[in-house]
């Protein structure tokens, strides 16, 4: 288990904005569990069916027809980092507290 790096919401705000750029601690995505489940932000849509966003929720689903659904699901989008923190939709729980939980499980950013 890859303990949550992320100690307050600066350390993980300062990884999700500006350019991607992994050498300067800029990353395009995020897979994490939460309670056992698996999910993913993205930075943009994952998929080209989708309109266009900033920043996606996505859960892993157990579907893995990539006519459907990719192995993803979106769950929320939206054009601003305030609006990440404060979406609900995992576990009716903001954002923004489950992104510093110390029972995050880190499990890649790319």
């Amino acid at each position: 288990m890859i303990k949550n790096e992320f100690i307050n919401l600066t350390d993980f705000t300062s990884q999700y904005t500006g350019e991607w750029n992994p050498a300067e601690g800029h990353w395009f995505g995020l897979d994490f569990t939460y309670k056992n489940i698996t999910y993913r932000l993205n930075t943009g849509n994952m998929y080209a069916n989708e309109e266009d966003f900033l920043f996606g929720l996505y859960i892993k689903s157990e579907d893995n027809d990539t006519e459907t659904n990719h192995g993803y699901k979106l769950l929320f989008s939206c054009n601003s980092m305030e609006e990440l923190l404060n979406s609900t939709s995992i576990d009716n729980t903001c954002f923004r507290d489950i992104i510093i939980n110390k029972d995050v499980e880190l499990l890649g950013q790319d």
